[in-house]
């Protein structure tokens, strides 16, 4: 499966994305959607940023970087970037077994 193409995400990756983006702005799950701008719809910030890497990463046990928040424009994309980086995680682990 590829998660860059549009609506190739993991259903488990976008739930749980959005459940924790939910936790994060205390709003309602339902209010969340896959299309859901970053900033203009959620209003994350430079802080929320920050804190959503150190999230993600404890969540998903990946090591997403600051720098790729950079190209955070929808859950969709947070989504897919979450996908990719434990994609690549199991395929470095197979490497090392």
């Amino acid at each position: 499966m590829s998660y860059l193409v549009p609506g190739e995400c993991d259903y488990f990756i976008e739930q749980q994305v959005m459940v924790l983006l939910a936790g994060h702005f205390s709003m309602p799950r339902r209010k969340i959607r896959f299309e859901s701008k970053l900033f203009e719809d959620l209003g994350v910030g430079d802080t929320d940023l920050v804190e959503l890497v150190e999230r993600l990463n404890a969540a998903f046990h990946i090591a997403l970087s600051v720098s790729e928040v950079a190209r955070w424009r929808t859950v969709a994309d947070l989504c897919r970037l979450v996908g990719n980086a434990r994609g690549e995680g199991e395929g470095r682990r197979k490497l090392l077994l």
